[in-house]
């Protein structure tokens, strides 16, 4: 009989827990044997006992068969210690239960550091045992929380079993952060492990592995390691790749809901170097597990989530103000078969319009793959040759391997490395440490150490000096990664002429009791059980400097070797930096926590396929979280070859990497852009030209992401974090608060199913305002458009594109204003000379605010700093504002009258020719031409029988040509693609009288480009320019003039007439005019006034942009003539004018000569009368006749 022990209640989730541990809930039990999948790790009921560990035979396929007891942990041992910044606890292992592992952790101490007001720390370490902890800087506590914004609480002896656990909450609402109610506290030599309750399945982050969302999927009970490793981006899943970023990011729920997010948003890093890995269950709970070192974690409060981050970048670091340069599009490959091929491939991109900013020389460039070398044959001129480019403005950037060639009697690097004890060695302090890489036999530098780092830097600036000029380095490799470690030859023997390969010996340290994930992963493809050593080094080597008391290197490679590229990269930056003079850039493969500090990261050797566009989403977000947000994937993919539609795609989503680059392996043709067809190629050339217009905005947010911790690339749920839908999207993203990109990644696809989370987003070509709110839409995706949208609210700074940034930065300033709901928005720009080092120290930069108001009808620029003198030199010459129904007129800046060129482009009106000066505060107001907005009707929007006919020219859709008078007839039938050829849409389904082919609300029409011309009180002049190219019948003609006159026609009877002219082509050439002035029996009299006229004329307006206008009686109010409701069919081509018009009653006479039955026009069905004087009798149909009279009543 089972007798209920305890009931302890969290969270509104009841935990029952029996006497009989075989009774224990499924979801609650704690995985004993997590390596059970591979199938090399022997599991059986007594691998588990031996464990001693409980055993399931009834266990269901998805349960956990083997499982901790649920007494297994700590106990209390003393009563809490307070000390200065916090309060210890005292620990002791639960004896009652044997431990999983051999060489348990019995007595052990729990700190907790009130680290800030929103920064909790807690360790977990050996109380009687010094053990290694990770060796990063880390900003210091200020004290002691003096307004924690979280409690700490801890239980008692008499909870479950008398096990020991904690709780981390929320201080005012008792929102539970951390928890480990649920048990599974493990602390051995080689095996430490803590579980914790999670608050709601909203999980983010651990890296550096592959998944395929960007939220985990707790119910999937998976595991993934982490452990930095030279892994493919693109192998499967469940993958550990090359760093280690133990950080994760829950978004908290409202209690009792559905998974209703409350907003809220913690994080927590696990400070740990180790091999380790994590697990999910539907409880839901997180475990973590290491084989090393000690449990040492921070939370962060947030509560917002871009707060998060910045709590964890102030804690490990900023990240970098990369050089401007590096924002530029960046050309690498693996391989160019020799000189020449680098040289023709920049040529045909400089030549195919592509801007170059950065172009990459890989390890091809060396002579044999060795450091510090050129190839004397197929890279002769290398040096000359990246001259010239910096002289051009294009920068060059370099790999270099850490691995030197075991060559001890020609290789000076590694003769001087031996001698200068540079070398990771084995364990007799004497011999390096040989493993198998690109060039053949190599030795790694052990940057942990001093003499490494002076020889690097000393190898890395004769280099520079001497042999070849870059401005940046790549570096590769630093996982460390070996070739074919423990296996028998290396794959690359028959290259390098070495058989040798790497063997690491059978112990503790290569071999530990748990090997976690990030090694049985692999198992299955090895044949055999995989080792932590296996393509790297071997851990039981050390690394460091000597410990004069054990006479021993102070590190386990065991404990660093996740911290190799982490300890590489500062020196690389500080060198490059000295040789410099400049801020430059260091781009490692591998990373740590806190190494944006120092680089960005490219995100790996991924692989061609809509699969990996779609992951490095998820890697490019994730590494903002990670404090590293210049990244960006290889564009188009490193393996295999893309198809153009692919690389097309792939370039559009590139484009708004942070980082830039299109990379590809050696066995792979070319795949630049100009490498593609001419349309390819055009597509490729106007994203980028989007790209580069933005920059100053991506500068911008690189300088609050230094100076501020916040994230450039972000998921929507940092700007909705209580939209539910938001936590599950990633394939569209935010740069900043306020641009949204979403890309097509899937094949074929023409359409993007885009999320709209509130009101006010627009966009970004046509300046079109997103009728949605909480809703997805489909959005246009043809082959040359990638979907962009804009947040009302924002101010957008963007500067004139050009081939590169060198010549782009000295081009005008533009702002994008976005308004939101109140018509208001605001921004700011961050500048300075792009490539000085600390210019925010030193305060040499410029920063400025703006501020627009429609309602007060204003835009404030204000200059907080205006220390960059070249600032003096640069204008800021146009606008483009978005969400505005009314055109700016009388524009005056500074109390100063200014005529810039005002005109509306679809639905954004653009004021170009400010040329005011960047490095002044400008106050600039204006007045509106007021356009009342005509919304149609609805009726013509959905009934068939009101669409605009866009093949009039074929009568009843049919074409009749009667070939020599024969009663033979050709008929010549509309079809789709001729309907598609004039822009228009297809509806094969139509009934008699509606046009199967006809012209889209959207489209069509001539919209207001600049603000009225008043010639004088009674002629106005309106400018108007083609809305669209389409629809279009023979040649459309772009712009026109709308010239209104009144003039009093009979006094005596009190008539008016209303006259307005067209005028098509060069409105300062009018060579058609479509009105031609007719004399008349009287002259009018003078012209009346508009306010004494009793018919008003007026300029209206769609949605779309479309100018229509309005003839209306003043007395009555009766709208005479009116072609508002169809706009969008007003076309004035060359050989083409059509205008529509609604009429004020059925009542309609006139229009002649031609034949029709009844002396009222008959208003139902499609008749189409015709006037061209022509020799034809009057017969039974709708002929024209001998004169032409245009006029009806």
């Amino acid at each position: 009989m089972c007798r209920l022990v305890t009931i302890f209640i969290l969270i509104g989730l009841t935990v029952i827990v029996f006497a009989n541990d075989r009774l224990y809930k499924s979801m609650e039990r704690i995985d004993c044997y997590p390596e059970r999948e591979s199938p090399f790790s022997n599991f059986s009921k007594e691998a588990c006992l031996t464990r001693n560990c409980l055993f399931d035979d009834n266990a269901l396929q998805n349960d956990i068969q083997c499982y901790l007891r649920s007494n297994y942990g700590y106990i209390l041992e003393s009563d809490v210690q307070e000390t200065d910044n916090g309060i210890r606890l005292q620990l002791r292992r639960n004896q009652a239960v044997a431990s999983m592992f051999p060489t348990p952790i019995d007595n052990v101490m729990l700190d907790v550091q009130y680290y800030t007001n929103d920064i909790l720390r807690f360790k977990l370490y050996d109380a009687d045992s010094q053990r290694y902890e990770v060796p990063i800087p880390l900003t210091s506590s200020p004290g002691r929380a003096s307004l924690p914004q979280y409690e700490f609480i801890y239980s008692s002896n008499s909870s479950r079993d008398n096990i020991f656990s904690f709780r981390i909450q929320r201080r005012i609402i008792g929102t539970i952060l951390f928890d480990t109610s649920p048990g599974g506290l493990v602390l051995n030599n080689q095996f430490l492990q803590i579980v914790t309750r999670l608050q709601s399945p909203h999980i983010y982050g651990f890296g550096e592995n592959n998944h395929d969302t960007l939220k985990h999927n707790v119910d999937e009970h998976k595991t993934w390691g982490i452990f930095a490793r030279d892994q493919c981006t693109n192998w499967d899943t469940n993958a550990n790749h090359y760093g280690s970023h133990p950080f994760y990011l829950v978004m908290e729920q409202i209690p009792h809901s559905a998974q209703v997010p409350s907003g809220n948003m913690h994080g927590v890093l696990l400070l740990n170097s180790n091999a380790m890995d994590y697990s999910f269950s539907s409880m839901p709970s997180l475990t973590m597990r290491t084989i090393g070192g000690i449990l040492d974690f921070f939370v962060f409060l947030g509560p917002k989530p871009e707060q998060v981050i910045q709590q964890y970048t102030w804690l490990v670091g900023r990240s970098i103000l990369p050089p401007y340069w590096s924002f530029g599009f960046q050309l690498a490959r693996w391989n160019y078969s020799n000189l020449t091929h680098m040289q023709n491939v920049v040529k045909r991109n400089r030549d195919a319009g592509i801007p170059l900013d950065v172009q990459y020389a890989d390890i091809d460039y060396m002579n044999e793959k060795k450091l510090f070398t050129i190839d004397p044959i197929n890279y002769r001129g290398l040096k000359e040759y990246f001259a010239q480019l910096n002289t051009e403005g294009i920068r060059t950037i370099i790999t270099l391997d850490p691995g030197s060639i075991d060559d001890q009697i020609y290789y000076a690097p590694t003769i001087e490395g031996i001698q200068e004890d540079v070398f990771i060695k084995w364990n007799d302090g004497q011999t390096p440490v040989k493993g198998s890489c690109w060039p053949g036999d190599v030795f790694f530098p052990d940057f942990f150490t001093n003499q490494a780092q002076v020889w690097w830097s000393r190898w890395i600036s004769d280099f520079q000096r001497v042999n070849l000029s870059f401005d940046g380095l790549c570096i590769d490799m630093n996982e460390p990664a070996l070739f074919d470690t423990n296996n028998e030859i290396p794959w690359n023997s028959m290259e390098t002429g070495s058989n040798y390969t790497l063997k690491c010996p059978n112990n503790g340290w290569d071999d530990p009791p748990y090997r976690t994930k990030a090694v049985f992963r692999y198992d299955i493809n090895l044949n055999r059980a995989g080792r932590l050593s296996d393509h790297t080094m071997c851990m039981s080597i050390r690394q460091g400097d000597i410990n004069l008391k054990t006479n021993q290197s102070k590190y386990l490679h065991y404990d660093v070797h996740s911290l190799y590229g982490w300890s590489q990269t500062k020196p690389t930056l500080d060198i490059m930096r000295t040789i410099t003079g400049k801020r430059s850039l260091v781009l490692p493969r591998s990373t740590f926590v806190g190494s944006g500090q120092w680089s960005g990261h490219w995100l790996g050797d991924n692989e061609a396929t809509w699969h990996e566009m779609k992951r490095s989403l998820i890697g490019m977000i994730e590494f903002n979280w990670f404090g590293i947000p210049f990244n960006g994937a290889d564009i188009c993919g490193f393996d295999k070859t893309p198809s153009e539609e692919m690389c097309i795609r792939w370039m559009q989503v590139g484009a708004f990497y942070p980082y830039s680059r299109n990379h590809n392996i050696w066995k792979t043709p070319d795949q630049d852009p100009a490498s593609w067809s001419s349309t390819a190629v055009s597509i490729m050339v106007s994203v980028l030209r989007i790209r580069y217009t933005l920059l100053p905005y991506y500068y911008t947010l690189f300088y609050k992401a230094h100076t501020q911790g916040l994230t450039v690339i972000r998921p929507l749920f940092h700007e909705y974090p209580t939209d539910k839908t938001t936590l599950d999207l990633y394939l569209q993203f935010l740069i900043g608060s306020h641009l949204m990109i979403a890309p097509v990644t899937d094949h074929g696809a023409r359409q993007v199913q885009v999320y709209i989370p509130s009101l006010y987003w627009y966009n970004f070509y046509t300046g079109v305002r997103i009728a949605s709110e909480q809703k997805f839409i489909s959005m246009d995706a043809p082959l040359n458009t990638i979907p962009i949208l804009l947040r009302g609210g924002a101010i957008l700074p963007t500067q004139g594109y050009a081939n590169n940034t060198k010549y782009s930065r000295e081009n005008p300033f533009g702002l994008i204003i976005v308004l939101d709901s109140n018509g208001n928005a605001e921004g700011d720009l961050f500048y300075d000379d792009g490539e000085s080092i600390d210019t925010i120290g030193s305060k040499t930069y410029f920063y400025a605010t703006y501020k627009c108001s429609m309602n007060d009808r204003q835009l404030f620029i204000n200059i907080i700093e205006n220390n960059y003198a070249h600032m003096a030199n640069l204008t800021l010459n146009s606008l483009m504002i978005y969400g505005l129904d009314r055109i700016p007129i009388a524009i005056n800046v500074d109390g100063n009258e200014l005529r810039p060129i005002i005109q509306r482009r679809q639905q954004i009106i653009e004021i170009r020719e400010l040329q005011l000066t960047m490095h002044e505060n400008h106050l600039i107001t204006w007045q509106y031409l007021d356009i009342p907005v005509v919304e149609p009707r609805e009726i013509i929007i959905t009934d068939p029988k009101y669409r605009i006919d866009c093949y009039p020219d074929f009568d009843e859709y049919k074409l009749f040509c009667t070939i020599d008078r024969s009663p033979n007839q050709t008929v010549l039938t509309i079809t789709n693609q001729l309907c598609a050829a004039r822009g228009c849409i297809w509806d094969s389904n139509t009934t008699t009288n509606i046009p199967s082919c006809y012209i889209p609300i959207e489209k069509g029409g001539y919209n207001l480009t600049k603000s009225p011309t008043q010639l004088s009180d009674a002629i106005t002049i309106y400018t108007l320019s083609r809305l669209s190219t389409k629809p279009i019948q023979v040649r459309s003609l772009t712009s026109a003039e709308l010239i209104y006159k009144y003039s009093l026609t009979n006094r005596v009877m009190e008539t008016q007439m209303n006259e307005f002219s067209m005028f098509g082509g060069d409105i300062n050439d009018l060579q058609v005019q479509v009105s031609f002035p007719i004399p008349i029996i009287w002259k009018p009299s003078a012209p009346l006034t508009s306010s004494l006229s009793k018919i008003k004329f007026e300029i209206t307006k769609t949605p779309y942009g479309q100018v229509g206008f309005q003839v209306q009686r003043t007395n009555t109010q009766l709208i005479l003539f009116d072609t508002s409701f169809f706009a969008n069919g007003f076309i004035y081509d060359d050989k083409f004018i059509q205008i529509i018009t609604t009429i004020p009653s059925r009542n309609i006479y006139g229009f002649g000569e031609n034949t029709h039955l009844n002396f009222r026009h008959i208003l139902t069905g499609s008749f189409r009368y015709s006037m061209f004087a022509r020799d034809q009798p009057p017969g039974e149909g709708n002929e024209n006749l001998y004169g032409a009279h245009p006029f009806y009543m």
